[in-house]
């Protein structure tokens, strides 16, 4: 049997009907693919009642796949725990490189938020989806 160790929990107003260990998202839906969650259902929750969420420590989330011990966590569409996506850059094949410290741009300025967030990471492996595992929450 698997078990939470919750640190922090707090509630949202469902602005939909919310399914219990799912990630939910600032705005009292089911978190979106690739956002940012602001915690995890503890129950089923009816649109316009207080959701309990679990903000902090380690919560059963239900898997929208396979996912390995230790991979970094986002959400899909429906708020499931998929693995997030590991970001890369890369020269394309034939460019010219760059030698000069002058082109290259002042990183710290241009700003700019990765397109996936991670919203925790997996404790436990998930051979498919609809398992439930339990999450490191970041």
């Amino acid at each position: 049997m698997k078990t939470a160790v919750i640190l922090g929990a707090s509630s949202i107003l469902a602005a939909a009907d919310l399914t219990q260990r799912r990630f939910i998202g600032f705005d009292g839906n089911h978190c979106g693919a690739d956002a940012k969650a602001r915690g995890v259902s503890e129950a089923d929750t009816k649109t316009g009642q207080m959701c309990p969420i679990n903000i902090s420590g380690e919560v059963l989330v239900e898997s929208g796949g396979v996912i390995a011990a230790g991979n970094p966590l986002a959400s899909d569409a429906n708020g499931k725990a998929v693995s997030a996506t590991a970001f890369s850059v890369s020269v394309p094949a034939g460019a010219v490189a760059v030698t000069s410290d002058a082109a290259q741009p002042n990183l710290v300025e241009a700003g700019g938020y990765l397109p996936q967030a991670v919203n925790g990471y997996a404790i436990d492996a998930a051979a498919g989806a609809g398992e439930f595992i339990r999450v490191r929450l970041v």
